[in-house]
């Protein structure tokens, strides 16, 4: 009767043994793995597209993670280029509005300087440049009529002759000219 409480005692403890070894196994292969992707999910889900799992497993699991990097590296391409869109279109918008807003001040007054001063102020904006000056032909002079961003003082003092400086030419030549390095 011993010898078999004995064996029974054995046979519960191993078993016991037995079943806490495959319950840590399973816990090791399937648990940890899923939680890793409920993290990533979760992760993802809150905004965060720098995450990933980065799973070096060769079962289900590490096919799924690889998957889920690769998917969440596509939906991060694709928000940079949502927002490089949004950035153009915002800027185009803004454009568009100050070209309304000139053609608006063209047609609402008749007065030469306000609607040349108003010129000068929405191409500055329009080109998000620093100020912007037009001139206007005068007995063989370019005299400053409007300008945007420049000191009064200064502006006196940029009075031009016809073919003097680069503004002075294109009054010459009657045409646009195209400058990339002002510096040459």
């Amino acid at each position: 009767k011993r010898e078999v409480a004995f064996y029974l005692t054995s046979l519960f403890v191993l078993s016991s043994l037995a079943f806490v070894l495959l319950a840590l196994f399973m816990r090791r292969m399937i648990a940890i793995p899923f939680n890793d992707i409920l993290k990533a999910t979760d992760r993802v889900m809150s905004g965060d597209l720098d995450y990933r799992i980065a799973s070096k497993r060769k079962d289900e699991f590490g096919i799924i993670a690889d998957r889920f990097d690769s998917m969440v590296g596509e939906l991060q391409e694709i928000s940079g280029k949502n927002e490089e869109l949004y950035l153009s279109t915002r800027n185009q918008l803004q454009k568009l509005r100050a070209m309304y807003e000139l053609a608006k001040a063209i047609t609402s007054t008749l007065d030469l300087n306000e609607l040349l001063r108003r010129m000068a102020e929405d191409a500055t904006k329009l080109l998000n440049a620093k100020g912007c000056v037009i001139r206007l032909i005068e007995e063989d002079k370019l005299l400053i009529r409007a300008s945007f961003g420049l000191p009064k003082e200064v502006e006196k003092m940029m009075t031009l002759s016809i073919g003097e400086g680069l503004p002075g030419k294109v009054a010459s030549e009657g045409r646009p000219i195209l400058v990339e390095d002002l510096s040459k």
